[in-house]
């Protein structure tokens, strides 16, 4: 898993080619990995790791490495 300056970069690069929103979750949930490819493209989250699942809305969630989700959630911060 890349560092998280290395993580922070990319969610800012997702950010602003609109890969990712910069939008708040209205609900987030943590749980065990089931192989869902990460939202930052750190390959899939694989059952011993946690996944961290953010719905922007009812129709749209992304699922995350916790690291990674805490790079995403930097977006906040500039």
């Amino acid at each position: 898993m890349p560092e998280r300056e290395v993580l922070r970069a990319i969610a800012a690069e997702k950010i602003r080619n609109g890969g990712l929103s910069r939008g708040d979750p209205v609900h987030v949930e943590r749980r065990f990995g089931a192989d869902h490819a990460c939202r930052l493209g750190e390959g899939p989250i694989a059952p011993h790791e946690v996944e961290v699942e953010a719905w922007l809305d009812a129709a749209t969630r992304y699922q995350f490495h916790i690291a990674c989700h805490w790079a995403w959630n930097e977006r906040k911060r500039g």
